[in-house]
């Protein structure tokens, strides 16, 4: 029986494939963890970006505040009105909160960033902005110049069980 010569052939192949299978899983390992690493370094990007609209979002969805300072501009945009100084500033400050949700939507959809998560975390402020009932007009300027925003907000559950609760009322600064 000739030992050595076979059987050796046939461990140091065998042990040649446990060792590239275990550099592979290695590989997928490392990959993996990487990529949940980017993905928290993006929500992280993105919750500090959130916070430069916060404050809109949280007057957008606010009724009061809504009536009081968005409801007239948007009423105009929509007829294709002329808007005053401070209406344009309305119209900014919306506009700035709604690219938000739209850099959100890109993310999610075109770079096939698995960020379910944004959905979750703003879901909220998404289904307000939204809402036929409350902002009619906020929800047809949204379908008529966000497009593609009223597509990812109109896929979402509207009753997500980890909606963000409701912000407290405010008023745009200087009111």
């Amino acid at each position: 029986m000739e030992f050595w010569p076979e059987t050796l052939g046939g461990w140091t192949s065998a042990l040649q494939g446990i060792v590239v299978a275990a550099g592979g899983l290695w590989a997928v390992h490392t990959y993996s963890t990487a990529q949940r690493h980017k993905a928290a370094e993006v929500l992280l990007e993105v919750e500090r970006a959130f916070r430069e609209v916060q404050q809109t979002c949280d007057w957008l969805t606010s009724p009061n505040t809504y009536k009081a300072f968005y409801l007239e501009p948007l009423r105009k945009l929509l007829r294709d009105e002329p808007l005053d100084e401070i209406e344009r500033e309305r119209q900014t400050e919306v506009d700035g909160a709604l690219r938000f949700f739209y850099f959100c939507s890109v993310l999610n959809t075109q770079l096939s960033v698995d960020l379910a998560t944004l959905e979750k975390a703003y879901s909220f402020y998404l289904h307000e902005f939204v809402n036929q009932a409350e902002r009619p007009e906020l929800r047809a300027y949204v379908e008529e110049w966000y497009p593609r925003l009223f597509a990812w907000i109109s896929k979402q559950d509207p009753h997500p069980s980890t909606a963000t609760a409701s912000p407290a009322d405010g008023a745009p600064p200087g009111q």
